[in-house]
């Protein structure tokens, strides 16, 4: 697959603040570092991380109005806490707007703030990316980005770990698919799983 990187940067820059855009650059940068030694197209994972935040500042009416006017149906979490809709609508709006058609691409824009179960190795490197790039900065981020290092499967089930802690610690509703992609790695990691 070929991608014209650049006029994709070219549409992000008008959409976003700079501050969001230099967090996608740092993502791309992030995803590229983690993938090195797995078989993952460079093109389509720069893509996808560069792209991955297209519906962040979208205000809470608007991503509920276009979750609704594309047939969505709205999860609790997603009507107590709307940004998490960013994921799906930004996903929405690069196959309507710049006619993205690439599954893979798609999934990794719509769960990389939730994840999901039986997300491809491209998909879970933009979800750690997005989690694992140099200006956060929480407890866990120096731990998680070691294992990334080695082990993205490892750091993968760490990351959602401390993604449900993190969300139980606030105080915040959970998203299901987050405990079904949990369940899912706990189930395939384990000697029932096939």
């Amino acid at each position: 697959m070929k991608v014209n990187i650049e006029f994709y940067e070219y549409k992000l820059k008008d959409l976003i603040t700079k501050k969001r855009y230099e967090h996608s650059l740092r993502v791309v940068d992030t995803a590229l570092r983690l993938a090195k030694g797995l078989d993952i197209d460079e093109e389509r994972l720069t893509l996808a991380a560069l792209i991955h935040d297209r519906g962040k500042e979208l205000a809470d009416d608007e991503l509920v109005k276009i979750s609704i006017n594309n047939n969505r149906k709205l999860e609790i979490a997603e009507k107590i806490n709307p940004v998490l809709l960013h994921g799906p609508v930004g996903a929405i709006l690069i196959k309507s707007e710049w006619g993205i058609s690439d599954n893979e691409i798609l999934r990794a824009v719509e769960y990389h703030t939730t994840a999901c179960p039986n997300m491809s190795m491209l998909e879970k490197v933009v979800f750690l990316a997005d989690c694992l790039e140099p200006e956060r900065d929480y407890n866990e981020v120096r731990e998680l980005r070691d294992v990334a290092q080695k082990d993205i499967e490892r750091a993968f089930k760490l990351t959602l770990d401390y993604t449900i802690w993190y969300v139980i610690r606030k105080g915040l509703a959970l998203h299901p698919v987050t405990v079904e992609a949990r369940n899912y790695v706990m189930y395939y990691n384990s000697a029932g799983g096939t």
